[in-house]
């Protein structure tokens, strides 16, 4: 876009438009006055060298009496708030045109005193710019925003090597310091008393004009304008022992969630000064990076309602590793991990473990991991086979709200489908495997007193040689040869399918887990995923009737299974 076209576009709106170039990151720049509201005001329009590509930087020249949502203090106005905004890179004149628009818009709102609530929107932003100079930080918090004023702990770490110790978060329950590490708590972070305040909703804010700071006095009477009398009389008594305490606030936005920000007092003598009104140094406003489960799942897509859930995942090889870490993405609470092998250089490459973990239980090394990457997932490691554990009383199967079977292991599998039959109490079972080469994956959800297990899918041949078979296999009953791969002796007998395939089955088996556990799916349901039978066939193997089937049969979604004479649960139907 050139000087030309981009001064005519601005004239649409500005007067007095004056249009310089290569000053403001290589591209353009112009300045312009509008009328709003009665005033005269002069905005500076700056295109970057990657513009269209990037939107405008709108920069408010003009010294307002008073603060207005969307414009920091140097007048950057923030007009467009939208994530993965398609700009039309082909009209350079309509991006700015409309990018203009939006500002003058947000401008006269302001001036005109129509859009005050943002304020709480933007909370945190405006929270900077009203701290005293140089004063600004950002800590961590671990603290729910639920509940009322009440005493937590503040966390006081090194940041960097030769770092002083500072205030670098709250929390409380110390157990999180180790969790959570050096990156949010700081090197040997040190545990002492703070408070937190949740402010009731809706909050009244009456920000500074620009260029004005707030000190402890400002704040003392915006927390004693948003507490009821109670809560305002504890503060002030929790805060009384100690003049040093910080101050976690919790802001309400007015969208069900919280901005949290933070106050530390500094050279303090004599009372606190969010009680009192002695204060020798200004204190300092921190920004918070909310750490909690109430925040964090929401914000990755997963679920908090699932905190209270415990999963058993039986089998923690390359699929039920995933289907684990996928339950804990999806934001379950406990999972409970049994399988008795150790990770080998072998399962690399379909594994979800890598190669640190090598010689690791991977039951050991997957709650490693999985706690590393969700802090609020609590895994416990069962290292012995499901048979073992359940006859040593390390795990009862009652006592969960869900049970994922992934062993590879069909015998050991039907074992378990009987004896979690025979519960009075019983959890859902979700079986799950991967059959060989990418023909296809499966996800078999039992219901309690529903018709339908694992047994009804498992029937004899009609041909009196053929050995029992899976009815949801997409293979033939009767192979010409077998479908274990061996690479290194009769001991290295594996089951051929690639990490793709057992991530895909994955997330079937999570998914049909999650619509269960969130009350989308009351019935028993198998549900399945055809691969390619031509590599299949093309590697020497037969295919089954069932891979011929058309996509939308019933049989692939899981609406016909059972079988009235099943010896494990035909009685109950």
């Amino acid at each position: 876009m050139d000087k030309t076209a981009f001064a005519e576009v601005l004239r649409e709106r500005l007067d007095a438009v004056s249009v310089t170039e290569g000053g403001d990151a290589g591209g353009l720049a112009a300045s312009g006055f509008a009328s709003l509201v009665r005033q005269r005001l002069e905005l500076r329009v700056i295109l970057r060298e990657d513009f269209p590509a990037v939107l405008p930087v709108i920069l408010l020249k003009t010294r307002l009496t008073k603060r207005i949502p969307h414009v920091n203090n140097v007048g950057f106005v923030c007009f467009d708030r939208s994530s993965g905004l398609i700009i039309d890179r082909h009209d350079p004149a309509g991006v700015v045109r409309q990018a203009l628009g939006r500002a003058l818009e947000i401008l006269e709102a302001g001036l005109a005193g129509r859009n005050h609530q943002d304020f709480i929107a933007e909370f945190k932003p405006t929270w900077l710019d009203i701290a005293p100079a140089g004063s600004a930080a950002n800590v961590y918090s671990l603290v729910e925003p639920q509940g009322e004023v009440r005493m937590i702990q503040a966390a006081y770490g090194q940041r960097g090597e030769e770092g002083t110790v500072e205030l670098t978060g709250f929390l409380e329950n110390p157990n999180n310091l180790q969790r959570w590490g050096q990156a949010v708590f700081g090197v040997e972070p040190q545990l002492r008393q703070a408070v937190f305040v949740p402010l009731n909703a809706p909050v009244i804010f009456r920000p500074p004009p620009p260029g004005r700071e707030w000190a402890s006095q400002q704040v003392r009477e915006f927390l004693e304008e948003n507490l009821s009398r109670e809560s305002w009389l504890t503060l002030r008594s929790l805060l009384k022992p100690d003049p040093h305490l910080p101050v976690l606030i919790s802001v309400p936005r007015g969208t069900d969630s919280q901005a949290h920000v933070a106050i530390e007092p500094r050279g303090v003598q004599g009372k606190h000064p969010l009680v009192g009104k002695q204060e020798s140094q200004p204190p300092v406003f921190y920004t918070v990076t909310r750490l909690d489960r109430g925040y964090l799942l929401p914000r990755g897509g997963a679920e908090s309602d699932l905190g209270s859930r415990h999963a058993l995942v039986v089998g923690c090889g390359s699929l039920g590793a995933r289907v684990a870490e996928m339950l804990g993405a999806a934001g379950i609470g406990t999972l409970t991990l049994v399988d008795p092998d150790v990770l080998t250089s072998d399962n690399l490459y379909r594994h979800l473990l890598g190669a640190f973990f090598i010689g690791l239980p991977k039951v050991v090394a997957l709650r490693a991991d999985l706690q590393f990457r969700f802090p609020h997932l609590q895994v416990n490691p069962v290292h012995a086979p499901i048979l073992d554990a359940l006859r040593r009383g390390l795990v009862a199967l009652e006592t969960f709200d869900l049970v994922v079977a992934a062993t590879g292991e069909p015998t050991v599998e039907l074992e378990l489908n009987a004896r979690l039959r025979s519960l009075t109490k019983a959890p859902p079972t979700l079986f799950t495997w991967v059959e060989a080469l990418g023909l296809g994956g499966h996800s078999l959800l039992v219901v309690p007193d529903q018709p339908g297990c694992l047994e009804c899918l498992v029937c004899p041949s009609t041909h009196p040689e053929t050995p029992l078979y899976n009815r949801a296999s997409f293979a033939a009953p009767r192979q010409p040869k077998d479908l274990g791969r061996d690479l290194d002796g009769c001991g290295g007998v594996f089951t051929p399918f690639s990490a793709l395939d057992a991530s895909r089955t994955a997330e079937m088996a999570t998914r049909m887990a999650l619509r269960f556990l969130e009350g989308r799916l009351a019935l028993s349901q198998l549900e399945s995923w055809r691969g390619d039978p031509e590599r299949f066939a093309d590697a020497g193997f037969a295919v089954g009737e069932r891979s011929h089937v058309a996509a939308e049969h019933p049989i692939l979604q899981g609406r016909v299974f059972a079988r009235s004479d099943c010896p494990t649960c035909g009685e109950r139907k």
